[in-house]
């Protein structure tokens, strides 16, 4: 739903000069995909690579970024609106990772994200935390949708606490002259 409704939108408001394509499926690339957009026999290269509210998903974040830095054009952009975890409690760590809400792999700290970028092979590395200004808007949004939005919007703020979530805009190039 969401993906036709963004492919609807990039329809909309795409010109000449910008040349936007999306991709529905598992991000990572595994051998078993068939045309996925990272998959290294493609010659298909990348001006920017955005992942927006997902890569904590991924299996793993640190695959995606390896797979992602190889398709980027020397001086290409990756940007991510992304999730960090300070957790208070490692019973609700492996419990996320059991339920298989977020890997294990990914539940790492701003810093320990930026070194995963980094051992990817990004360089000009910028992680900025603005979880003030996501985390009480949407959990107000959350609370006016109805009663039982209320009460997971309870729960989800307890849990991101707990998890000591923070939500991140990430970003870094491939190194090179480029775009």
């Amino acid at each position: 739903m969401h993906y036709q409704r963004t492919e609807n939108r990039v329809a909309t408001l795409q010109d000449s000069r910008t040349r936007v394509d999306l991709y529905l499926g598992d991000a990572v690339f595994r051998p078993s995909s068939a045309e996925h957009p990272l998959a290294p026999q493609s010659n298909t290269l990348f001006d920017c690579v955005l992942a927006l509210d997902c890569a904590y998903h991924f299996d793993t974040r640190q695959v995606f970024l390896s797979q992602a830095l190889a398709k980027l054009v020397a001086g290409g952009k990756i940007a991510l609106a992304d999730m960090c975890f300070e957790p208070r409690y490692q019973w609700l760590v492996w419990l996320t990772s059991k339920l298989g809400i977020v890997p294990k792999e990914n539940i790492v700290t701003i810093d320990q994200y930026a070194l995963a970028m980094k051992k990817a092979g990004f360089i000009d590395i910028e992680i900025e935390d603005f979880t003030s200004a996501v985390l009480p808007k949407y959990l107000l949004f959350l609370r006016g949708v109805g009663p039982q939005w209320w009460l997971f919007s309870m729960t989800y703020s307890w849990y991101l606490s707990a998890m000591g979530a923070k939500f991140v805009l990430a970003s870094g190039s491939r190194p090179g002259v480029g775009i």
